[in-house]
């Protein structure tokens, strides 16, 4: 109300959607809701009209898609995309990357790269009656011979964007996730780690990633 001039809104969506509108006021607008995804033109015959003396909101396909700079240069509805097939198809390209105690196991089913992203698959396996609470989980690049012993010598990395984050994983069950990382290579005295910790609770679990692996990621 008392919104008599006209203005302008710009969004940009979690998948890098960019949109602009005109924006005017209506009592009773013909649209309130937006699917905003990226359109092909429509033909005329297939546009409704729009409310008397108001312009139809639209999102253009021309305003395209941006690059946000959390995922690089990487396009986000790529790693979306990526995340996705590796999740869905559901393969198991790497083998011996595990780890395993108080009957919580962590493997890594695959390591891949497209463009600057690493991408790393992963299962939790809970053989145990208790369901296992995640808390947390983070990648951390430390020096081989110190990292089960020490905290010292360790950068954190920022995971991008994540394929299924289960919060808790029953007794007897088993949750697949597919991380995003940024590309990144480490030199041999120095190892990945993927550190997933119980929340109120000490079945923490760290795996080693060799730097090798990373180097032998499978192309996407």
């Amino acid at each position: 109300r008392n919104f008599t001039a006209e203005t302008n809104l710009t969004v940009i969506t979690e998948d890098g959607g960019f949109f602009t509108f005109d924006v005017h006021y209506a009592e009773n607008p013909a649209v309130s809701t937006l699917n905003l995804t990226v359109q092909e033109p429509q033909p005329e015959s297939m546009k409704k009209p729009a409310a008397a003396g108001y312009p139809q909101p639209t999102a253009p396909a021309s305003e395209g898609r941006v690059l946000l700079r959390e995922v690089g240069r990487e396009k986000p509805a790529t790693v979306k995309r990526m995340l996705s097939d590796i999740y869905r198809q559901n393969r198991t390209d790497v083998k011996g990357i595990r780890a395993k105690k108080y009957g919580i196991e962590v493997e890594v089913l695959g390591i891949y790269v497209f463009n600057d992203v690493i991408y790393i698959h992963t299962c939790i396996s809970n053989d145990t009656n208790i369901s296992f609470e995640v808390d947390a989980r983070r990648f951390i690049v430390a020096d081989r011979k110190l990292a089960k012993r020490t905290a010292q010598q360790q950068t954190s990395l920022e995971i991008l964007r994540v394929c299924n984050d289960p919060a808790v994983v029953r007794g007897h069950q088993r949750q697949r996730t597919v991380f995003a990382l940024p590309k990144l290579t480490i030199p041999d005295d120095k190892v990945l780690l993927l550190e997933i910790v119980e929340k109120n609770g000490a079945r923490h679990q760290t795996v080693e990633i060799p730097a090798g692996e990373l180097l032998d990621a499978k192309l996407l």
